[in-house]
């Protein structure tokens, strides 16, 4: 059990997200906030297409319920096969704001 996470979620227009994602610690406590980050980030994909604003809306969503002392590294990119581009977006450890 640990805080190690990727996925991919296609949306409806046919773009791929990719993510990748590591919590700060070990065992039960980064296994529950990486729960908490895989459910916020497909509902935060639906709210906001730039992959810096889904990740600034999810900071925000678990800034306030996380241990002060645990964080999220996440890579999340937005792939177009259809246009030949991608959006990327890496939030570091030194980015974790609180509230």
């Amino acid at each position: 059990m640990g805080g190690d996470f990727y996925d991919f979620i296609r949306q409806p227009d046919g773009r791929q997200n990719i993510i990748i994602s590591d919590v700060s610690d070990k065992g039960v406590p980064a296994a529950l906030v990486m729960s908490m980050t895989r459910t916020l980030l497909p509902k935060t994909t639906e709210l906001h297409d730039s992959p810096g604003t889904i990740l600034a809306a999810v900071n925000d969503g678990l800034a306030g319920d996380i241990p002060q002392a645990i964080f999220v590294i996440c890579f999340y990119a937005t792939l177009d096969l259809t246009a030949g581009t991608t959006c990327r977006f890496g939030a570091r450890a030194t980015e974790h704001a609180t509230k």
